[in-house]
């Protein structure tokens, strides 16, 4: 029975010891710096019809979309597709700026031209919003919201029809809108961050902090801040965050993102990618990823984190995707992980 007894716990002792060699294997490939992931590049010469990317989304099929220059295209991990309508607007649609999967499977669009569309299948539906659309992002009621420059719109995504009048901001768009846990909506403007209420989505919203900031979502559904610096925090819902002191560095940021293992992936202009490494915050240095690196251009629009956790970096000249080897598994089905990720958002 002794001898039963100490295998056992010789046993459980190494089942605990594998576990937590398996947790700080875990962090520290959360943590592996930029240049250990497995970095791949698409541009013209791999058949992309356009290589400058506004924005890009994951539909649940599992294909990954681009927003480009020269409208949409549609890309399965092996073949770039120059999409067009077969059924309902068949126009071509020009320059399209935003992108966002929808909980349905479809995928609505923002154009250049100010054209808000909804694509299920072969047809697409659009609508006029008289401006460029920055943004566009479905929340969980359903409700489709759409940025301009200068005003935010609510729509029933079943209808496309407009939902009270257009909500004037109080300064340039610059990021979001996204949804907190308590439904309320949060975007940026050159001013400051905003919040709508959710009791009260018409407004006028509350200004919950001044200056430059760029949002993000974590895993856990928090709102995250982004200052100038690179810097990033956790916005609780309700908690009043200061406006930061005056950074001695910054960067030119056009967009942010918060991936599952807590890093942000911050895309800039002129300045190629950026990560701020853990204790960021207490001095260490920003790790930046730029053209001699081999990344497709210096200017970052968008940044998304597919279901297999690789993240794909789109520029004005092509197609990034940085993969982690050792927590790829693949999908063959799809030649790309079949998680839904929200889309991106403008920058300054």
């Amino acid at each position: 029975m002794f001898s039963f007894r100490s295998g056992l716990m010789r046993s459980l002792c190494a089942a605990a010891c594998w576990c937590l060699l398996a947790l700080q294997a875990q962090a520290r490939d959360s943590n592996k710096p930029l240049t250990e992931y497995t970095h791949t590049v698409w541009t013209h010469k791999d058949g992309i019809p356009s290589a400058f990317i506004y924005s890009m989304a994951q539909t649940r099929d599992g294909y990954l979309w681009l927003a480009t220059t020269d409208g949409l295209v549609r890309f399965d991990g092996v073949r770039f597709v120059h999409w067009r309508p077969k059924t309902g607007h068949t126009a071509l649609l020009g320059v399209v700026r935003s992108l966002c999967a929808a909980r349905d499977g479809s995928l609505w669009i923002g154009t250049a031209a100010g054209l808000v569309g909804h694509i299920r299948g072969d047809d697409l539906t659009t609508s006029s919003v008289g401006a460029q659309v920055e943004a566009i992002f479905e929340d969980r009621d359903g409700t489709l919201w759409v940025a301009t420059e200068n005003n935010l719109l609510r729509f029933r995504a079943a209808t496309q029809e407009q939902m009270g009048t257009a909500i004037t901001l109080p300064g340039t768009f610059l990021s979001g809108p996204l949804q907190d846990r308590s439904g309320s909506i949060w975007f940026t403007t050159l001013s400051g961050a905003q919040r709508l209420d959710s009791s009260n989505p018409q407004g006028p919203p509350a200004e919950i902090a001044k200056g430059k900031f760029w949002l993000s979502e974590d895993t856990n559904g928090d709102i995250c801040l982004t200052r100038p610096d690179g810097s990033t925090r956790s916005v609780n819902e309700g908690q009043i965050v200061t406006r930061p002191e005056m950074e001695t560095k910054t960067l030119d940021i056009q967009t942010v993102l918060r991936d599952s293992n807590g890093n942000t992936w911050i895309g800039t202009h002129g300045q190629g990618l950026a990560r701020p490494r853990p204790g960021f915050h207490d001095g260490m240095k920003m790790e930046k990823y730029s053209l001699l690196d081999g990344l497709s251009a210096e200017s970052v629009w968008c940044l998304l984190e597919d279901r297999e956790h690789n993240i794909w970096v789109g520029t004005q000249n092509g197609l990034n995707r940085f993969r982690d080897e050792k927590n790829h598994h693949v999908d063959p089905a799809r030649g790309i992980g079949r998680r839904q990720c929200g889309c991106t958002r403008r920058g300054a």
